[in-house]
């Protein structure tokens, strides 16, 4: 999905996209709609610049596997090592589209690149990581008109090919090192997944109190500092304090259990928040 929209996005931009992968049914997608695509077993990089790597990588046992990243770049890699023999002045710059935990790309990705390549990330070779935000109901619309890029770069040369590849689209781009990167991706997407939470966990109290959950919540949209100002809860500025959040959060958790309401995510905060108190 995210190879896909991203191949689309990068050729309304004027590039030229060539698509890879395992799956014959995928590229038979790619193809109907005048992609040029190559099997991974068969890649050849010549005449390419970038390499952007979109592959899966799902939690099995409650970790991330990487099984399919690290086949993937095995193969970039052969591929690079050939690439750089029949065009040896080339500089090409592997872009890592997948999520990863922080640190895989430097203490995985690139010494198995530089390994099947028999060539040095930096002086032969560039890396990137540049986290994808897509939603899957509008993927391509997204990839062609996303709010931000992040870059991270492992050296300067390496995040001047990935900024050149993304500046048609006109959006705020911001280069950070490759570990920084990783790590955004992350936050990104806990920070969706933890609005959601509180929001649903809320939903039930609205529910018990037989009240209309959605219109309180889109006046909060407005009202609270933490939906509308950006910066909100993200500088470090201590554990929650004041005179209004603390109390207020112990008084509705004592409510809450006096009705019968659980609020795990809640008491979760407010258990938080006392071992920064005391430091």
């Amino acid at each position: 999905m995210v190879g896909f929209a991203e191949g689309r996005a990068l050729r309304a931009l004027g590039h030229d996209v060539v698509f890879s992968d395992v799956d014959e049914r995928a590229l038979a997608r790619c193809r109907t709609e005048g992609f040029r695509t190559t099997s991974i077993r068969d890649l050849v990089v010549v005449d390419m610049d970038t390499v952007l790597v979109s592959v899966p990588t799902p939690t099995e046992g409650g970790e991330s596997d990487l099984k399919q990243l690290e086949e993937a770049i095995a193969s970039i890699g052969d591929a690079l090592g050939r690439g750089s023999s029949s065009e040896p002045g080339r500089y090409r710059v592997i872009i890592i589209r997948s999520t990863v935990p922080p640190g895989t790309t430097e203490e995985v990705v690139i010494p198995l690149l530089e390994a099947e390549a028999g060539l040095r990330a930096g002086p032969d070779f560039g890396v990137c990581v540049v986290p994808e935000f897509l939603r899957q109901r509008s993927a391509t619309k997204d990839a062609s008109a996303p709010r931000l890029v992040v870059i991270g770069q492992l050296d300067v040369r390496s995040g001047d090919v990935a900024e050149r590849l993304s500046a048609g689209f006109g959006c705020p781009i911001s280069r950070i090192p490759i570990v920084e990167a990783e790590l955004q991706k992350y936050v990104h997407n806990l920070c969706n997944a933890s609005k959601i939470a509180v929001f649903n966990e809320l939903r039930t109290v609205a529910i018990a109190l037989g009240i209309d959950a959605q219109r309180v919540f889109a006046l909060v949209t407005q009202s609270a500092e933490a939906m509308w100002n950006p910066e909100y809860g993200t500088l470090d500025l201590g554990p929650v304090g004041g005179p209004c959040l603390p109390k207020d959060l112990e008084a509705f958790l004592t409510w809450a259990r006096h009705k019968g309401i659980g609020l795990p995510i809640l008491a979760a905060v407010e258990q938080s928040n006392q071992p920064a108190q005391a430091r």
